[in-house]
């Protein structure tokens, strides 16, 4: 049997279809299909496309880099008509049988690809479980078991957990052992995440043309910014993670200060999707990024330059339409003493905690402050917040196990920050950042992403700067 594998993995068209995954344009390739499939409502399509070319990667491909993409525009797969989500199309498309057994199959196909590849690197050595490893199996544990033991525990708290085990210590394996993390990998991996804002500049524009009741009296309506696969919240996420990848092709091109420009309008895209924890985190992602740039990057007068018009821009604009920036300040704060509802949904978290201490009350309870907008019944209601959703979904035994997993790879990355390590997990820090008032991590598509960024992160421990500070 392993002959027959290895005689379709080394024949032509198998290696050439190889060529053209590794390709490190590929990932606009896949922006063009995935952006065309979701305005022709062709989501069907969109779900066949990232399982084939995924599966292919995964079965054949000795290096996973392309995987990156992959999960990326996974999460931007749905169409605005088709979703069931309510700040979309409310459609019932995913209900319909011949549409969500379709969806079942190929995600089973998919998943049996990444247990079979595991296996095989096992078979062959080069499975290597670290403190990290064990970490996320001690998570896995601990999310498989949520709720136990807690009045009117739901039998799908097993079922999420499984879910949420698999996204996070399976990816995080199969990424880790079948990676090679030199100067490619890492230029590959910021080249994805340059596509996917891309095209999510693009579907905010569109959005902002097309809309007609995106304005209201003066002001912006944030909740018309609903996209197929997610809602304002979620465009800034993506976006935020987007962009330490344009600041690592900014700081290592020889025409750098042409991507910290695109930077800067992808800031201006962030700042427009009205998601308040976007513009949170963009403040201080971009912080970071810009001094990290100046310190170790090239093209440091222009980029020096480029910072200090852009600050004398952004105040010009700031004192000339003040009207318009008093509204997004209006924007910001609104209901900020409440978290726009948060609050009482991390109190709730607290009260469910106590009720079940050890293993919480699990995932699927019920929150009337969550209005659920993502219009499905196996997505459970969240806390909008790591800490609290740890807390109250499984108890003191998930927030220790996510602290010693966070605590591992802090250590790992302060053991070697180099450039390209340092993207990782400024992209990582991101995402947490926004997950302090969201719960994008738990919501299964962006946890592959997460996943497999750690595992670059932990693959890459003993990494040596790769390109030089000019």
């Amino acid at each position: 049997m392993k002959e027959t594998y290895l005689k379709v993995k080394n024949s032509r068209a198998v290696q050439s279809i190889i060529n053209v995954l590794s390709w490190k344009f590929f990932p606009f390739i896949t922006a063009v299909i995935i952006v065309a499939f979701y305005y022709l409502d062709l989501d069907l399509v969109s779900i066949y496309y990232i399982g084939i070319t995924g599966i292919f990667c995964v079965l054949f491909m000795d290096d996973l880099t392309p995987l990156f993409a992959n999960f990326l525009f996974m999460a931007i797969m749905v169409s605005y008509n088709h979703s069931p989500s309510v700040t979309a199309g409310s459609s019932d498309f995913y209900l319909q049988p011949w549409v969500y057994s379709q969806a079942i199959v190929i995600i089973a196909l998919y998943a049996s690809a990444i247990v079979a590849r595991i296996a095989m690197t096992a078979l062959e050595g080069r499975l290597v479980l670290t403190r990290t490893s064990y970490s996320l199996i001690a998570l896995g544990a601990v999310f498989i078991l949520n709720g136990a033991f807690s009045y009117d525990y739901n039998p799908m708290n097993l079922v999420y957990g499984l879910f949420l085990a698999f996204l996070f210590f399976a990816i995080f394996t199969l990424i880790k052992d079948n990676i090679t993390c030199n100067e490619k990998t890492f230029n590959n991996i910021a080249i994805s995440f340059l596509a996917l804002s891309l095209a999510l500049i693009l579907e905010l524009a569109v959005k902002y043309l097309t809309c007609e009741d995106l304005f209201e009296q003066g002001k912006i309506d944030r909740i018309e910014l609903g996209f197929g696969w997610g809602m304002y919240n979620t465009m800034g996420m993506l976006m935020l993670i987007c962009a330490p990848s344009i600041f690592f092709l900014a700081a290592k091109s020889k025409y750098g200060y042409l991507y910290y420009l695109y930077a800067l309008v992808l800031l201006v895209a962030t700042f427009l999707t009205m998601s308040r924890q976007a513009m949170v985190g963009a403040v201080i992602i971009y912080a970071i990024c810009i001094i990290l740039l100046i310190v170790n990057g090239k093209n440091k007068i222009i980029n020096g330059c480029i910072t200090g018009a852009g600050l004398i821009v952004a105040i010009a604009l700031i004192c000339v339409f003040r009207d318009k920036f008093k509204a997004l300040l209006e924007v910001l704060f609104y209901n900020i003493e409440s978290g726009n509802g948060r609050t009482s949904l991390w109190e709730l978290a607290v009260e469910n905690f106590k009720s079940a201490p050890i293993f919480g009350c699990g995932f699927y309870v019920r929150l009337d402050a969550d209005p659920g907008f993502a219009g499905l019944d196996i997505i459970p209601l969240m806390y909008h917040n790591t800490f609290f959703q740890l807390l109250g979904a499984c108890g003191f035994t998930g927030v220790i196990a996510y602290g010693v997993h966070r605590a591992f790879t802090i250590i790992s990355f302060c053991k070697n920050p180099t450039p390209e390590r340092a993207f990782i997990g400024i992209t990582v820090l991101a995402l947490l950042i926004v997950n302090l008032l969201d719960n994008h991590l738990f919501y299964i598509l962006p946890t592959l992403t997460y996943s497999a960024l750690i595992a670059v992160l932990i693959k890459s421990k003993d990494n040596k700067t790769l390109f030089s500070k000019k």
